[in-house]
């Protein structure tokens, strides 16, 4: 790091320091991808901690590199293939908000950000046990704003796209199941 010996040593050659944080970069993030296909391959607990703890510190590590907002993408894939629905749901927004239309993985972070935050949503069945007969609307929850905001976003953005209809009736069953009837 910028504190070892090594750096302090070579702090006025700015070349070498250039290419030592490139390399430290490159080889971090090769090493996070492979672990992060282990574990996917093997579904292994050791090789999933392994893969999200690396994350982490690349995340945590190179975040003024040009590959922040990819390495942000595949690590929601990770935590969405583990189930960690809300965590991916950030990791998604993020790359939804931060980078622009020209990286590879936006539209498809727009996508994944609905996605991911639908499965953080109650079922019917736990909304309908919740709120039973009444037909008085019942305020949305966390889960089904963060929904509606990741939702509004793939509209905005992809007004024609491809799962604009199935995002649209998802809204509306929402509405409907929490009795905002006008919305619905």
């Amino acid at each position: 790091g910028p504190d070892s010996s090594w750096a302090k040593a070579n702090r006025d050659d700015a070349e070498l320091q250039k290419r030592a944080q490139e390399l430290r970069e490159t080889t971090l993030r090769n090493y996070v991808l492979l672990n992060h296909q282990t574990a996917q391959n093997s579904r292994s607990a050791v090789a999933q901690k392994t893969a999200r703890e690396g994350y982490e510190v690349y995340l945590n590590t190179f975040q003024k590199n040009e590959k922040y907002a990819e390495m942000r993408f595949f690590y929601g894939e990770l935590l969405y293939d583990l189930k960690m629905y809300d965590a991916a749901t950030s990791q998604y927004e993020w790359v939804a908000e931060h980078s622009g239309k020209e990286n590879k993985y936006y539209e498809q972070a727009v996508l994944n950000t609905v996605l991911a935050a639908e499965r953080n949503l109650p079922t019917e069945e736990e909304v309908r046990k919740k709120i039973g007969d009444s037909v008085a609307p019942v305020p949305y929850g966390d889960a089904e704003k963060r929904f509606f905001s990741a939702s509004d976003r793939y509209l905005k953005v992809f007004p024609n796209g491809e799962k604009v209809p199935d995002i649209r009736f998802k809204i509306g069953r929402i509405a409907y199941t929490y009795s905002h009837f006008d919305e619905a």
